[in-house]
């Protein structure tokens, strides 16, 4: 009997998981975007992270513009480094005082039904994943010497982003494409990971919602023990980072053909605002139906990112997004 019971409560989870679960916001869309090539520093540069940045804001935007929603950003770009006092003392710079003090802005302006995005494309350090900003050293110049024994004060924690973060009203979610980006769900039993075959789906649907981080969702591009990666630069003109180009695509993304994104260079498709890459035209392809969710995009990025998710030889490498998981799942747009 009791056999029976657990059957019949699973099948009504199954069937109800998409009318109770999912929460639409119908407010505005807050994104802090930050992106960092560490160029001419003595960190290794990344080539991808920049284009991630740039058209990771201008894809939301004109998904908010196609579906009527309201949007603002702060953007915070570092392209190379000028050790001068204008450049690193400039609002849009992305040091540690200017992030936490977008968030920090937020946190007065934001309302109830508004979403705040966090998306970050750079540096993420092994021991705790925390997220590496710029240097304001102005006087020194190349002070980045080695990501792990970097100055703390160009770091931050993965608990300080969301401690911020929690602060500000509505629904948050957090996109870090870094190495170790694992980190930023370490302390939080509730997501899902590849590795877990043994998951207890019953006790993480079931779980008092107190103890759930109910209003701050995570997705990241790889575990905690492992690197995010992005094709060498030598052979992409234009490149991204594997999990971002995926990302990207379900949003609608492209240069030129739905959900195609080649990491070249496509002169044609550059717009006025140096930004390549166009919206496709309908539905985006990382929707399900007519509703684009962190959970949709999650399932089209694993099925659809250039890059195994699990290592399949000593010689490849691999990596395995994540996302929070249990009752929730968030809707960014409806179409």
């Amino acid at each position: 009997m009791k056999k029976i019971i657990l059957f019949v409560l699973i099948c009504s989870i199954t069937l109800t998981s998409c009318e109770l679960n999912i929460k639409e916001k119908k407010g505005a869309m807050n994104l802090v975007v930050v992106a960092l090539d560490y160029e001419n520093t003595n960190v290794a540069s990344l080539y991808g992270t920049l284009n991630d940045g740039f058209e990771i804001e201008k894809a939301l935007r004109t998904n908010a513009i196609k579906t009527n929603k309201e949007f603002h950003s702060y953007k915070f770009y570092q392209k190379g480094f000028d050790n001068d006092r204008e450049t690193v003392e400039n609002e849009s710079y992305p040091s540690v005082s200017n992030i936490l003090g977008a968030f920090d802005k937020l946190s007065i302006s934001s309302q109830e039904n508004d979403i705040t995005i966090f998306y970050f494309s750079g540096h993420g350090a092994k021991e705790d994943g925390s997220i590496l900003c710029g240097t304001t050293d102005y006087l020194k110049g190349e002070t980045l010497i080695d990501l792990n024994t970097i100055n703390p004060d160009y770091l931050i924690k993965p608990i300080v982003i969301k401690q911020k973060m929690s602060k500000i009203k509505g629904e948050k979610l957090i996109i870090v494409d870094a190495c170790y980006s694992g980190f930023f769900y370490v302390d939080d039993n509730n997501t899902v990971d590849a590795t877990q075959e043994n998951r207890n789906i019953l006790k993480t649907f079931f779980e008092d919602s107190n103890t759930l981080n109910n209003d701050i969702f995570i997705l990241c591009a790889t575990e905690s023990t492992n690197y995010s990666h992005e094709p060498s630069y030598l052979l992409n003109s234009h490149p991204h980072g594997y999990f971002s180009a995926a990302l990207l695509e379900g949003l609608g993304w492209c240069y030129g053909e739905k959900g195609l994104i080649n990491n070249t260079t496509v002169p044609s498709l550059i717009d006025d605002d140096d930004v390549q890459g166009i919206l496709s035209d309908g539905i985006p392809p990382g929707a399900n139906g007519k509703v684009l969710s962190v959970d949709s995009l999650y399932t089209y990025i694993k099925e659809n990112q250039n890059i195994p998710l699990i290592k399949v030889s000593e010689k490849r490498v691999h990596q395995h997004p994540r996302v929070t998981s249990g009752r929730k799942d968030l809707i960014l747009f409806k179409y």
